[in-house]
């Protein structure tokens, strides 16, 4: 699972709210629920084709000022990620529960997040994990950094290469 995505998700939760936020002034924090469901055929990642199933919830409460304006959106996210190799039928699951704290008045600044992802081959040989916790900056970029991270940027919320050759079988 990208960062970006989760971000992405937690950010679209949170602007649906900017119209109400002065009508939420004095009130309870919100909760919003946004679950993401769905399948699609994967053709381009591997040398190969898989398909990925994703069965995953977004859960975030935002917390507002005396005056109405946000100030917090701590989340949780959880899921479960199947990919299945057409050809061979190799299935690699993956497990996701990421929580953190984005602080919405600086833009962001000092969100911190705590990853605990771990892929699975269908016989139960861990593949690759994904734990610790990041900090960010206003503009995204990683400002701390504690445990093991995988390189996002190769695809598939994991190493593309350990990806394609653990669902190659």
């Amino acid at each position: 699972m990208r960062a970006s995505r989760l971000l992405l998700m937690a950010l679209m939760g949170f602007i649906v709210l900017i119209p109400i936020a002065p009508a939420l002034a004095n009130t309870p924090p919100t909760r919003i629920v946004t679950p993401n469901v769905g399948s699609y055929i994967d053709t381009s990642s591997c040398d190969f084709a898989f398909s990925v199933s994703f069965d995953e919830v977004l859960i975030e409460v935002i917390s507002f000022d005396s005056d109405g304006n946000p100030l917090w959106d701590t989340f949780h996210f959880s899921g479960t990620v199947t990919a299945t190799n057409l050809a061979n039928g190799t299935t690699l699951d993956i497990r996701e529960q990421v929580s953190g704290r984005q602080n919405i008045q600086e833009n962001f600044a000092g969100s911190s997040v705590g990853i605990n992802t771990i892929q699975r081959l269908n016989d139960g040989r861990v593949v690759i994990i994904n734990v610790g916790r990041l900090v960010f900056d206003a503009d995204g970029n990683v400002t701390f950094e504690a445990g093991i991270h995988f390189d996002e940027d190769q695809g598939m919320g994991a190493n593309r290469a350990d990806f394609c050759q653990a669902l190659a079988g």
